[in-house]
């Protein structure tokens, strides 16, 4: 079976990218699996390359989260809203 090129395979249905600094920054997705019919949320660190030859694309830091209902996708949206208010309570230690 021949291998599918991720865009062949995902529509992505909304993104937004957050960049933190020079050389990085956080690219989100909701996406459908055009084979499955299914939604994730793909959140991917990317490098922005600096130069002719600098690497530009994702970092093997990111993670997918399947989405499997609406309730999923709350819950999910209020996870993250916790996770800011748990990061930012943890800035007197960076």
């Amino acid at each position: 079976m021949a291998k599918v090129n991720w865009e062949e395979r995902f529509n992505v249905l909304k993104n937004a990218n957050y960049k933190y600094s020079d050389t990085k920054e956080w690219r989100f997705a909701l996406e459908e699996d055009k084979t499955k019919g299914t939604l994730q949320i793909n959140a991917r660190c990317w490098t922005i390359g600096e130069g002719e030859n600098a690497y530009n694309g994702p970092s093997k830091n990111g993670f997918i989260i399947p989405i499997t209902s609406s309730e999923d996708f709350d819950n999910i949206v209020k996870c993250f809203k916790e996770f800011a208010d748990f990061a930012d309570s943890c800035k007197e230690f960076v």
